[in-house]
């Protein structure tokens, strides 16, 4: 049971030396390998991409042939060896911590990276290049040296992996457009960067190329910079690639956590805070957040107990995507007097509370996103790819959205929130824990009620403006979202009608569950009968 919790940890090498636990997802280096030579694969941030990329460092890179059995014996890999095995010299680049308040930085950091990777890829595998390479330069124009100074001439063929790829051009489209837009246009860095991995890979230098990252925005806008991968984000086979199926949670649960939890409750718990994520469609089982897993298990190990803070802190800086992505108003800006941006962005707020409510929402998926437009698909679609919907059920072509689980209802919960109240809602305020203690310990909503009063009496004159009941019950889910002792649910059916919040039995057992009817009245209809 004293196998390490892998949590943060990315590199393939360090976790089996460090004996972490390690779920075996080689089998799908084996399909990989017998399908095309070049890849895009997208998933939401914190699903495991980073170690599988090192996993394929590792598996395919010569220079670690003699302790193929050290690092892969156990694995399925290690058992059925490819006919690549060890095969190639890796070139491999992380884009994931760029830069991007400004466009210029931006490039000056995405150049610094490709020079670190293409430094590290010649003194690695001892080549001699003849002909400086000039840094000086742009960051596609340093590759193509690279590739007509170095790869050409060098024995092994070239295996290209590349990690997050559109991390820091999706920062800047949801920042400052306008220097996303003008990056990936024609002539822009980062098209330019593309363009020359197709020119390698049309040259036969660059043999197979693997490309992670969250949506195929960035790809979609390179049009003919990098055409020729297949995505296979929504194939089924390659469905459990990233994060976790409920077995392989269950065992990771038996060995990392001491005999002494109820491991079942744990999964329990853990599945409707993690799990329910679809990227396929029909046939495919619902994945976990693997990293969100990982933080779990490693606070019950080190606190004896599940965490009282269910949302990891990284998972909780996703928020800002969500405002991002609801801001976006892409080729909009000609619009005379900007009434198209306004009623695209009323129609967002309209979809993200019927999301909150549970309502589903029907989209067809935009596979390939124009700049010059973004409409209701675009948005459901992005939502869908950075991990905030996941697929109820697919039809001929189009497919239900729903929330994949509570952690996510918990992040579009606090967006309404900070939207309205801003820094008068204090995150993971003791008081809103105390207040739930005192409601399902006593049956008593004293507390409840004036976390909510205070909460109104800070807040902002200006929220009161478009302010109505369907608000008042997220604040009231806000109060509650961080209880474990809890299921809370908004819009209720009792069968007889819906009831505003409904606080219902988890997996913890507690002395009191809990119906709340919560009425807003304006000040004119004061003097009105109630």
């Amino acid at each position: 049971m004293n196998t390490k919790i892998p949590y943060g940890m990315s590199d393939y090498s360090g976790l089996v030396e460090e004996g972490g636990a390690y779920i075996d997802k080689t089998e799908f280096i084996e399909l990989l390998e017998n399908s095309v030579n070049f890849i895009t694969f997208f998933r939401p941030r914190r699903f495991g991409k980073t170690l599988f990329i090192s996993t394929l460092q590792y598996y395919y890179d010569y220079k670690y042939s003699d302790r193929f059995d050290e690092l892969f014996g156990g694995t399925y890999i290690g058992a059925h060896p490819t006919p690549l095995r060890n095969k190639f010299a890796i070139l491999r680049f992380d884009f994931s911590g760029i830069e991007t308040s400004e466009a210029e930085k931006t490039q000056t950091e995405l150049k610094q990276n490709v020079i670190v990777a293409i430094n590290d890829f010649i003194a690695s595998n001892a080549i001699n290049v003849t002909q400086r390479i000039d840094t000086e330069t742009s960051p596609a124009l340093i590759l193509k040296q690279f590739l007509y100074y170095a790869a050409k001439n060098f024995k092994h063929p070239v295996y290209i992996l590349i990690d997050e790829y559109d991390h820091f051009a999706n920062n800047m489209l949801g920042a400052h457009f306008s220097d996303f837009k003008e990056a990936v246009n024609r002539g822009g860095f980062v098209r330019c960067f593309f363009e020359t991995l197709k020119e390698g890979a049309g040259i036969n230098v660059f043999k197979r190329i693997f490309i992670t990252g969250v949506s195929p925005i960035t790809k979609d806008s390179l049009t003919s910079g990098f055409n020729i991968a297949l995505n296979f984000t929504r194939r089924l086979s390659f469905h459990e690639m990233a994060g976790f199926t409920r077995d392989e949670v269950a065992k990771l649960i038996d060995e990392t956590i001491p005999s002494g939890f109820n491991k079942e409750a744990i999964l329990k718990q853990m599945a409707s805070l993690y799990d329910g994520y679809n990227f396929v469609g029909s046939n495919a089982q619902k994945i976990f957040n693997s990293s969100m897993v990982l933080y779990f298990l490693e606070e019950c190990r080190n606190n004896g107990k599940p965490p009282i803070v269910l949302l990891d802190s990284n998972v909780l800086s996703d928020y800002s995507n969500l405002k991002a992505l609801a801001s976006l108003d892409l080729g909009e800006s000609s619009d005379a007097g900007h009434k198209q941006i306004a009623a695209a962005k009323e129609r967002r707020e309209e979809a993200l509370m019927s999301i909150i409510k549970g309502e589903p929402q029907l989209a067809k998926f935009t596979e390939v996103f124009n700049l010059k437009e973004y409409d209701h698909n675009d948005f459901l679609s992005l939502l869908f790819y950075t991990g905030f919907l996941t697929i109820q059920t697919d039809m001929y072509d189009k497919v239900s959205l729903i929330l994949p689980n509570a952690v996510i209802k918990s992040i579009f919960c606090d967006y309404f929130a900070n939207m309205y109240l801003g820094p008068t809602l204090g995150m993971n305020n003791k008081a809103y824990e105390e207040a739930m203690l005192e409601m399902s310990s006593k049956g008593k909503n004293d507390l409840f009620v004036k976390c909510l009063a205070d909460i109104l009496g800070l807040a902002p004159d200006r929220i009161y403006l478009n302010f109505s009941e369907k608000h008042f019950q997220f604040l009231g889910y806000i109060v509650a979202r961080g209880y474990t002792g809890y299921r809370t649910e908004m819009e209720k059916d009792v069968g007889y009608g819906h009831v505003d919040l409904a606080f219902l039995p988890s997996e913890i057992p507690v002395n009191y569950y809990a119906f709340e009817e919560l009425k807003y009245i304006k000040a004119r209809d004061l003097n009105h009968p109630v």
